[in-house]
């Protein structure tokens, strides 16, 4: 996992590469930091992005529950300065930095927005046991059986609301254990979370 957090001041001075001098980041008016970590003139990454963790990546506290329209926002900011076409001519040693900022910001987004890997990567981030409990193995084979019992469209989308209410159920619970520091009944919560998303995926796919 990630070793280290990093927060960039608002104003930034480079002394070994020209492209950085006298560079003034972008200001958030929230909290008075640059909301991404890309140089707001040429448009290359001020730091090494990879070795920073989801978080702090998108200037996000350090919890469970976050404004994931927030982060939507700083993750379309990364895309829209790292995108490819607007780095023509660039070395290869820049255009490989390019690429691989704007990948790490892709994995770093979808894991934040997927309830259970956030929840794993707070733990580690909060120096956490991370290894998931397991979850009911009867109950789980219990509900897929409903599932193969079921008929219609409407009874399809009936199960579905029933898992997504679960679902929903089981997030705010494991914000709310966060929140006691209550780390083993946070693991078992996403142990059932990962199991609950599984099924309703499989709703989905469902004829």
């Amino acid at each position: 996992m990630y070793s280290f957090v990093y927060r960039l001041p608002s104003s930034f001075t480079a002394t070994k590469n020209s492209r950085f001098l006298s560079f003034t980041a972008k200001r958030c008016t929230d909290c008075d930091y640059s909301r991404i970590y890309v140089c707001n003139t040429c448009h290359l990454p001020m730091i090494n992005i990879t070795s920073i963790t989801p978080f702090n990546l998108f200037k996000l506290p350090l919890q469970y529950m976050i404004d994931k329209t927030a982060l939507r926002a700083s993750y379309l900011q990364y895309q829209n300065i790292l995108h490819p076409d607007k780095h023509s001519g660039l070395t290869k040693n820049d255009l490989k930095l390019i690429t691989n900022s704007s990948s790490y910001v892709n994995e770093a987004y979808k894991l934040l927005l997927d309830d259970k890997k956030r929840g794993i990567e707070l733990l580690s981030q909060l120096n956490q046991d991370i290894k998931l409990d397991d979850c009911n193995v009867i109950d789980i084979f219990e509900i897929h059986e409903s599932i193969d019992s079921l008929k219609s469209s409407s009874e399809v989308q009936n199960f579905k609301n029933r898992m997504n209410e679960r679902i929903d159920e089981i997030v705010s619970d494991i914000n709310r254990y966060f929140i006691e520091k209550n780390y083993d009944q946070v693991r078992s919560k996403l142990s059932m979370l990962g199991y609950f998303s599984a099924i309703s995926d499989r709703l989905d796919c469902h004829d």
